[in-house]
């Protein structure tokens, strides 16, 4: 899944890196059992052709060569080597073990990155077909209820043959936003004043029994977003809180702000939308981003407002992630690039 610092990961890379690390624990245990057993050999050779007992004589022969310093000498230099080679193995195992997690990573997102081609091809088709098709169906239904009087049971009908009509375009529309391919986000925007609009277009929409708690620091900066796109993400996640809810009294914190070298080296901004509800099973954590994934009763969500939230902050380059606990709420952590990295920032993820 998504990578992020605080958010899930995919269970293959965390399969993988531990199979790594267990490789390196592994080697740097052969060395040791190798060590040992060459030095019981080694023992085992001089004793059998008397070494010992050699050098014993030779030393007591030689009393002024100071044998006894120069064997104290060795047996430290040995021992110096022992140590230095077990610290060696370990080095190179924490080694390993790092570049096979950033060799996991790029992976991770490589492939995020083409299941998104491949599911926006796949979507912006199937929606423009669908599109074309429900146009005649909002046209006819418009000119048809022009030629009936207002009041009457078939223009009623009518218009809500056309109401329906236009929201399933609205949903499409959604979708066609969200199989966007493109990697260069050319309008910008100041995340603080889009966040503190789109925040008191959601307090007028909430239940009187949710709180929003605002933290907006002003000095967060311009990221990679339309203003729009900006006020849609923070929107999404608002909703996706309050059902959440289910209808309960609860908090929803909104928090904005500079990060810098989070997650990477560089100028990020974190913005930060948090809810007091029952969060989010562990077992769909990692599927609450793909389109028409829900929870809710048939009829009662569409599954595309994470997605769509998901989109549009890898578009900008950022990364995304959730972190919830049963019973402890969920709290969902996005970083975009500010300043001049909004521009060059890489299609990433980010756990």
């Amino acid at each position: 899944m998504r990578s992020a610092p605080g958010n899930t990961t995919l269970p293959g890379a965390r399969d993988g890196l531990s199979v790594w690390q267990a490789i390196g624990r592994e080697a740097l245990l052969r060395f040791g059992l190798i060590f040992i057993a060459l030095t019981v050999v080694l023992t085992l050779a001089m004793v059998k052709i008397d070494l010992f007992d050699q050098f014993y004589a030779l030393t007591r022969e030689h009393e002024d060569w100071e044998f006894d310093e120069m064997v104290l000498a060795l047996l430290a230099a040995l021992i110096a080597l022992a140590f230095s080679a077990l610290i060696l193995a370990r080095m190179l195992a924490v080694r390993v073990s790092e570049q096979v997690n950033e060799r996991l990573l790029a992976e991770q997102r490589l492939a995020e990155g083409r299941k998104l081609r491949s599911m926006g091809t796949l979507l912006g088709g199937v929606s423009h077909s669908m599109n074309n098709h429900l146009q005649p169906i909002m046209t006819l239904s418009e000119l048809m209820r022009e030629d009936l009087p207002p009041d009457s049971e078939a223009a009623r009908d009518l218009a809500r043959i056309r109401q329906a009509a236009q929201g399933a375009c609205e949903i499409l529309r959604r979708v066609l936003n969200f199989s966007h391919q493109g990697h260069g986000v050319s309008e910008r925007c100041d995340l603080p004043e889009a966040l503190q609009s789109a925040a008191e277009l959601a307090s007028a929409a909430i239940p009187s029994t949710v709180r929003l708690e605002l933290d907006i620091d002003p000095a967060a900066g311009q990221v990679a977003l339309a203003r729009v796109d900006a006020e849609v993400i923070l929107l999404n996640l608002v909703s996706n809180a309050v059902d959440a809810l289910e209808g309960r009294a609860g908090v929803i914190r909104i928090r904005c702000a500079p990060a810098p070298g989070r997650p990477e080296p560089g100028d990020w901004v974190r913005l930060t939308v948090a809810d007091s509800g029952p969060g989010i099973p562990e077992a769909i954590q990692e599927r609450i981003f793909d389109p028409f994934f829900t929870t809710k009763a048939v009829g009662l969500g569409t599954g595309l407002g994470l997605s769509e939230v998901y989109g549009l902050v890898h578009r900008a380059g950022g990364h995304l992630g959730v972190r919830s606990a049963p019973g402890e709420g969920a709290e969902f952590n996005i970083f975009l690039p500010v300043g001049h990295d909004a521009a060059k920032a890489p299609l990433a993820s980010m756990e």
